[in-house]
């Protein structure tokens, strides 16, 4: 699943990724460093239940802008995207 939305990733060119470290076949964690590579100026997001599996992890380093834990809820998920189109140097409405 998550090599397919590799693979859609590199082909739609999302605005956004969001990710979650549980994920069938590879995880949030693998994938973003991948996802990065393809797509350096799309911010990531792990959007995760799992985040006590993350102490000690440099988030960035593994190309995930920002962390944001499931139990904050939708209102934390969509502050975190707000601040981070916010500070994108991308221009959105240019697609």
């Amino acid at each position: 699943m998550a090599s397919n939305a590799i693979e859609k990733a590199r082909k739609i060119k999302p605005d956004l990724i969001i990710l979650d470290v549980s994920m069938p076949r590879i995880g949030g964690i693998e994938a973003a460093p991948r996802l990065k590579t393809l797509l350096p100026q799309t911010p990531i997001i792990l959007f995760t239940l799992h985040g006590g599996l993350l102490n000690g992890c440099d988030t960035r380093e593994i190309g995930v802008d920002t962390v944001v834990a499931k139990q904050d809820g939708l209102s934390a998920l969509g502050d975190s995207i707000h601040t981070l189109f916010a500070r994108s140097p991308v221009n959105r409405t240019a697609k």
